[in-house]
């Protein structure tokens, strides 16, 4: 079913999101681009909060743990470092105090102590 309506829209918006067709720039002027992205992101957003696998592939918020899996599109509600590309809650989310960069750092700290022993 998914496979059908992606088919409605033009292959290059999925697997070439930053290449546009010249029908493309015709259609923003014309102000119906917009539109066609807003149907198709509608869809894939309603996917995935249906779907077991792409669920699966969301983020828990390391920080307060509660919820349902995040994901970084949903621009409203998330965050990610800048540095690891981890995803929390806005309201979270502190980019100083990153749990996914402290714990890389310490590893790579104990890691260098290891081997100047």
């Amino acid at each position: 079913r998914e496979r059908e309506i992606l088919d409605k829209f033009p292959n290059h918006w999925s697997s070439e999101p930053h290449v546009y067709s010249l029908c493309d720039l015709i259609e923003v002027k014309e102000g119906t681009f917009v539109c066609k992205i807003k149907e198709l992101t509608q869809h894939c957003i309603s996917h995935v909060a249906k779907c077991q696998v792409c669920l699966g592939k969301g983020f828990i918020c390391e920080i307060c743990t509660e919820g349902d899996p995040i994901f970084p599109f949903q621009l409203e509600s998330t965050a990610l470092c800048q540095e690891c590309r981890a995803c929390y809650h806005a309201a979270c989310f502190s980019p100083t105090h990153c749990p996914r960069c402290i714990r890389r750092e310490i590893r790579r700290e104990s890691q260098q102590m290891a081997i100047e022993l």
